[in-house]
Parts: structure tokens; sequence; C-alpha cells
């Protein structure tokens, strides 16, 4: 988990998504302390799931001040910022250092009992996807995203200013645990589950720390102009839904609107039928046995393929003409000699067919 969310924030060109994927990566750091079952690892996981809710907070804080005040989060579209919100830059560092696990932050009094732990548990290949995934952490929070959002223009692409002071408040309250807690890690340490005997400003884990995350701050200052974002969508598990959305699409575009339309034309040919059967019956029916008889034997005669013309010219002149209309006296004679054979077969009902 922790070398996945680092991959892919590497991919990514919108400021929030890379801070969620480097969520995963750190709850890596804390399912692997649960995994190696060392009382310092524990002890790890549980002091750097409390970190992670600072600084993560201060980060997306930071993010969202930035949306907030520019109305962007794609790198392709930040840059320049930091002539107009500095106050902001420096707030969104303390928790990039604090995340990074630079020393006197809090991340490095909880990370670095992780990392020692597997070290200690003679997990080489753990300990190395480890320091990767914090090499990963530092290159992408710590220096990607303050450089894309704040330096990398001269000047931005919209005109920002400082956030509202209680967005400001709220940023500097969670920026002075971070850095009172990677001060004074015993306050955090107390609250443990077991006796932390761990000493994390102890010199190799000082120099340690600060080797890797120099040498990873020398690379991208060099590599610094290759890794600008790029206007895509980094595609991860939603590549299946999204695939199997456009072809979704496609089917409901193509083959289904098709159907539906040959359905709507097969109604509207049925209503359109009924409207002349009931407007002129007789006239109808004549065209209605035409039509079969030229379908039947246009195959064998093409002389009454123009049949077909002349026959949808009758429709529309059966559709205009009006119905021949009878007199009352047959339609009432018409009724009469109804009702009389209807009589006639009910009385005779059980003489003929008993």
């Amino acid at each position: 988990m922790a070398l996945y969310g680092v991959v892919f924030a590497v991919l990514e060109n919108d400021i929030r998504r890379l801070l969620a994927y480097h969520i995963i990566s750190q709850v890596g750091y804390m399912v692997a302390g649960v995994g190696i079952g060392t009382a310092m690892a524990i002890n790890g996981a549980s002091a750097h799931a409390f970190c992670h809710i600072l600084y993560k907070a201060l980060l997306f804080m930071g993010a969202g001040a930035v949306i907030e005040m520019t109305g962007r989060s794609k790198f392709t579209e930040l840059g320049g910022l930091y002539k107009y919100m500095p106050l902001t830059f420096w707030l969104y560092m303390i928790g990039a250092f604090s995340i990074s696990g630079v020393p006197l932050f809090n991340g490095f009094v909880s990370k670095t009992m992780i990392v020692e732990s597997a070290a200690g548990s003679h997990l080489p290949l753990v300990w190395l996807m480890l320091e990767c995934a914090s090499i990963g952490t530092f290159l992408h929070t710590g220096l990607k995203v303050p450089y894309l959002t704040w330096f990398s223009r001269k000047e931005p692409v919209v005109e920002a200013k400082e956030p509202p002071t209680n967005m400001l408040a709220a940023m500097g309250i969670t920026a002075f645990l971070c850095v009172f807690i990677g001060v004074y890690p015993q306050a955090l340490y107390r609250l443990l589950p077991y006796t932390v005997e761990y000493a994390p400003y102890a010199p190799a884990h000082v120099i340690g720390m600060s080797q890797l995350l120099l040498f990873t701050f020398v690379g991208f200052w060099a590599l610094r102009s290759k890794l600008h974002g790029t206007p895509t969508i980094t595609l991860d598990t939603d590549w299946f839904y999204r695939k199997a959305g456009k072809r979704f699409i496609w089917f409901c575009e193509k083959p289904l609107l098709k159907f539906a339309t040959d359905i709507d034309k097969v109604m509207k040919d049925l209503a359109n039928s009924f409207i002349r059967f009931s407007r002129n019956p007789m006239a109808a029916s004549m065209i209605l046995i035409t039509a079969t008889s030229t379908r039947l034997l246009t195959p064998f005669n093409p002389a009454y393929r123009q049949k077909g013309q002349e026959l949808v010219e009758a429709r529309k002149q059966a559709v205009e003409e009006p119905m021949e209309k009878m007199s009352i006296g047959t339609g009432v004679l018409l009724v009469i000699l109804f009702f009389a054979f209807y009589l006639l077969i009910y009385l005779t009902h059980g003489v003929l067919w008993t």
C-alpha cells in the first residue's frame, strides 16, 4: 500500500487526488507496522495514525485554500502563487515536512519507528519498500506540489489572495501541533499502548533521514523540468468502470438507440394504420389487400413494384377522403338485422345444438 499510493501520486495532475493517494501510502505504513507486530512497530503504527490525522488535515486545508482562492486544482492550471499566497505556502510546507518525515516535525517521530522496527525485525525487503515510499512522499507532497502550485510560473493563470482568517487560523493551529509533537514527542509517546524505548533523535536516525531527503531534493531539482503535470486522467481501479462505461455508452448510442428508433417507427406506422382504418375502413382494407398482394407478387414480377408508389398515394388519399356515409334508416335496419340474427341463434341454440 505504501508504494501503491506513491506510484499513482507520481502520475497525478490533480492536487486533491495526489494527496488522496498519499493517504493510501501513509495507511500502508500503519498496516506494515501492524504486520511486523513488535511492540515498537505497534507503537509506530498508533503514533503514525495520530500524526497522519494532523498533517494530512493541514495538507488538505492548504490545497483547499488554493482551490478556494483560484478555482483551480490541476497542476497544469496552477503556479506562480507564492507572490499572492505566501502564508498559505509556509503553512502547507509544515504539513509537507511532517508527512515527509523531516526531523523536528511529527511525521519523523512516528514514521521512523515503523521503518526501524522493520530493520530490527530483519525484514530488509519491507524496510527497503518503506524507504522508497518515504522518497516518493517527499518527492511529490514535499516538492512537486509546492513547486507546481507556487513557483512553476512567473505569474499565475489567475490572480489570488490569502484565504480568510478563519481558514488560516485552522491551518495555524494544526501546524503548531505538527511542530509541537515533532519537537516534544514524549507528549505523544505517553499515549501509546507499549512503553516507548525508541529515541527518534538519535544521530543515526537524524543523519539517515536527512541524507534520504537531501538526495531526493537534489534529484527533484535536477529533473524538475520533466515533472510538470499533464492534462490527463490517471486511471486506477476506475479503469474497469471507465472502460465498461465507455462500452455501455456506445451500446446505448448505437444498437440500443437504433432498436428504439425501429420500435418507434413500427408503433407510429401501427398507429397511423389504425387512424386510416378508423377514418375509412373500406379503403384501408383495400389498401391492406393490395399491399399484401404486391409484396407477395413482386419477387415473381418486377412490374408490381410500381404499385408500391401507387399504394402510398392511395393511403394518403384514404386518410384525406371522408368515409362514405350511409343513411340513418340503413343504419337502423342493419342494427335490427344484427339483433334478429343474434336472437335467432339464441332461441335455436337449445334445439339445434343439443
